[in-house]
């Protein structure tokens, strides 16, 4: 599962470097995208925190890279908000995939990656988007801003997956533009990215099963099959980005003229 995801979303990282790139990964998991990034000689490093629902990454990202060969990424075992450019370095790219929901003190986090991010640099994030009705992890409805009042009408569902609940921040989009702002960076949505989501989850048949593989997703395939044939897809990529999930988004920092 997590290699598929890797190969879903390593080239759409690879397609923004350049060479003489340094870059870095937020939350890089099992390491495979920056695995791959660096068999094609990619300046990455990896961040993975040694602690919280999702600990077990760091361990196993080490053996996979002893596995595999080759060059292994430098990997800095913090959090995103602990960053420092004295410490750790600056960096032209730094990317996340599925990463920003879980960072429990998104504003500081998100400050710290401004701060190690030089003039002119972009930062590639992709995340759901909880101002839309649905939380992907679990595979059920939320009522937006309002996890409470979700957790009491799914408790079994939320009960099976505790730690993974209780990480999520919620983000929204909203919020995204609104530290953009505080922290000095220009920002932009990806259209399209939920029809591009619904076209995965009919053509990648990994990615279908985790997603659809409960009693009810044979209907929901249908579903979303009998949208694409009508059409359905192609009014959907016209809707703001803010209301729909998951999100591409693209924060950049200004050169400051001297």
């Amino acid at each position: 599962m997590f290699a598929n995801e890797a190969r879903t979303y390593a080239p759409v990282v690879e397609q923004r470097i350049k060479p003489g790139m340094k870059v870095l990964e937020i939350g890089s998991g099992l390491g495979f995208v920056s695995l791959w990034l660096a068999r094609r000689n990619v300046n990455v490093k990896q961040l993975e925190p040694t602690a919280g629902p999702f600990d077990i990454f760091a361990k196993l990202s080490t053996e996979i890279a002893a596995w595999s060969g080759g060059v292994s990424p430098d990997r800095l075992t913090i959090g995103a908000e602990d960053l420092d450019p004295a410490r750790h370095g600056t960096y032209d790219l730094l990317f996340s995939f599925n990463v920003l929901e879980h960072i429990a003190d998104l504003d500081r986090a998100m400050a710290a990656m401004a701060t190690v991010l030089v003039p002119g640099g972009t930062m590639l994030h992709c995340c759901p988007n909880y101002t839309f009705p649905y939380e992907p992890h679990l595979g059920i409805p939320l009522v937006p801003f309002a996890p409470a009042l979700t957790e009491r009408l799914f408790p079994a569902h939320i009960t099976a997956q505790k730690r993974v609940w209780d990480s999520l921040n919620f983000v929204t989009a909203h919020r995204l533009r609104r530290l953009a702002r505080r922290n000095g960076l220009d920002i932009e949505l990806l259209r399209g990215q939920m029809a591009a989501q619904i076209e995965r989850l009919i053509a990648d048949p990994i990615f279908g099963a985790r997603h659809l593989g409960n009693a009810s997703g044979k209907a929901i395939s249908a579903v979303l099959r009998a949208a694409r044939w009508m059409g359905l897809l192609t009014l959907l990529r016209l809707v703001p980005p803010d209301l729909l999930t998951p999100m591409t988004l693209i924060f950049r920092k200004p050169v400051v003229a001297s």
